[in-house]
């Protein structure tokens, strides 16, 4: 019903913990893929290799150069072919019932034909969690925005849905915004907003964001969009001021005089 997927750079100390943590789970998710865009792959497969076969889980070497999170969470999905899926960040511990539980969130009733199958029906929803920080001291402190805000640490949500809104924005260059960008959009086409009063961990924690970044992403997101038709991703062209438009056209003219 489930599956995971890890986007990891170079995080192959909390990678270990993040998996462990996963095989401790109550309830293990049919499959576990990571989009590695790592500088040292094998790195990556040896601290892999031994829940491969516990987690059913696939790695997607990625080309470093110029790769992004929002990039390789998208490739992620190509793996994934369950009915719901989750973007897990690499230094992140869930506690052994999380799953279980955001799974549950989504049945219609326990009871509903198919539960516990994979062909139960599944609620419109984009879920996360309650995130609590580490410190560089080890002390862990509840994130302010995570009353309110699914944070892209994890997210759980039906792969249709993905597919409908095409997944991450991929103009979004490194993190800020591209979470909250993520669920508006499947807001906007009738997720709710589902957020887990369960406490998860983030060993890695950014004490600072980076407000020149963010403010770029949200630029992105107003000037981005998910063609349907297309399958594709496109970014809106500079509007040009009327006196451009209109220099343009006197130097049109002048040329041919």
């Amino acid at each position: 019903m489930l599956t995971i997927v890890i986007p990891n750079r170079d995080r192959h100390t909390h990678l270990k913990e993040c998996l462990k943590a996963l095989v401790n789970q109550t309830m293990i998710p049919e499959r576990v893929v990571i989009s590695d865009w790592s500088a040292d792959a094998e790195k990556t497969m040896d601290v892999a290799g031994c829940w491969e076969k516990d987690l059913n889980l696939k790695i997607i070497s990625c080309p470093p150069e110029d790769y992004e999170i929002n990039i390789a969470r998208n490739r992620g999905r190509e793996q994934v072919e369950t009915p719901l899926m989750a973007v897990l960040d690499a230094d992140i511990i869930l506690p052994p019932e999380m799953l279980k539980r955001a799974v549950s969130a989504f049945m219609v009733s326990p009871s509903s034909p198919g539960a516990g199958n994979g062909n139960a029906e599944l609620k419109p929803v984009i879920l996360g969690a309650t995130r609590m920080d580490m410190d560089q001291s080890g002390r862990a402190g509840r994130n302010p925005w995570t009353h309110m805000l699914v944070l892209g640490s994890f997210q759980m949500f039906r792969t249709p849905d993905f597919d409908r809104i095409g997944g991450y924005n991929p103009f979004m260059k490194g993190w800020g915004a591209d979470d909250t960008d993520f669920v508006m959009r499947l807001e906007k086409i009738g997720c709710t907003k589902v957020i887990l009063p369960d406490e998860y961990y983030h060993l890695w924690h950014h004490q600072q964001t980076d407000q020149n970044q963010e403010s770029r992403n949200i630029l992105i997101a107003r000037n981005s969009w998910y063609d349907p038709v297309m399958g594709k991703w496109r970014m809106a062209e500079k509007k040009k001021s009327r006196m451009a438009i209109l220099l343009g056209k006197i130097l049109r003219l002048v040329r041919w005089m």
